[in-house]
C-alpha cells in the first residue's frame, strides 16, 4: 500500500480478518479508491460477498 500523502510504502500485518476488513474499508474512505484482490481482480466487496463475510463497518475515532 503506497502513503497517497507522503509517496512511502507501507507493508503491514494483521492477524486477525476482522481487523484487516476494517483497516481496507478505511483505507477504501480515506483514498476513495476500490481494493482489489490481487489474485483475480475482484473487489473487496465482491471478495466479501463471495466468501459470505458479514459487512464491516469502519470505528469512527
Amino acid at each position: 500500500m503506497r502513503d497517497c500523502l507522503s509517496g512511502r510504502a507501507c507493508h503491514a500485518v494483521e492477524l486477525s480478518p476482522a481487523y484487516v476488513d476494517v483497516a481496507v474499508l478505511r483505507w477504501q474512505a480515506f483514498t476513495g479508491q476500490q481494493a482489489v484482490l490481487e489474485a483475480d481482480g475482484g473487489s473487496f466487496a465482491e471478495v466479501t460477498t463471495a466468501r459470505g463475510v458479514e459487512e464491516a463497518v469502519p470505528c469512527r475515532a
